[in-house]
């Protein structure tokens, strides 16, 4: 994702255009040359929150942990099969 600067004098005369071009990449604004703040689009900063919240959710980690480490090893199984069995059994089947 690009970024780029802008004064916030830039964000006052030029808001309109800056929220209208946020999805392009984010804006870092400055004060008197001071950084003070980030403009980011909605879809920018939930996708860093959920990754905060995963980075956050130790068993999820060990989980992800846990299947790196089966995939390493070779222990894994072809998706398809798994919900071909699955289906099988919600049908009543083995």
């Amino acid at each position: 994702m690009s970024e780029r600067a802008v004064t916030a004098s830039e964000l006052r005369d030029r808001s309109a255009e800056l929220l209208e071009n946020v999805d392009r990449g984010r804006v870092l604004i400055k004060k008197h040359g001071v950084e003070r703040a980030y403009l980011v689009s909605v879809r920018e900063l939930r996708a860093m929150e959920e990754t905060i919240a995963i980075l956050e959710n130790q068993n999820l980690l060990r989980s992800i942990d846990r299947g790196l480490a089966d995939m390493k090893s070779g222990r894994v199984r072809d998706a398809a099969d798994v919900f071909a069995e699955l289906d099988t059994e919600l049908k009543g089947g083995a």
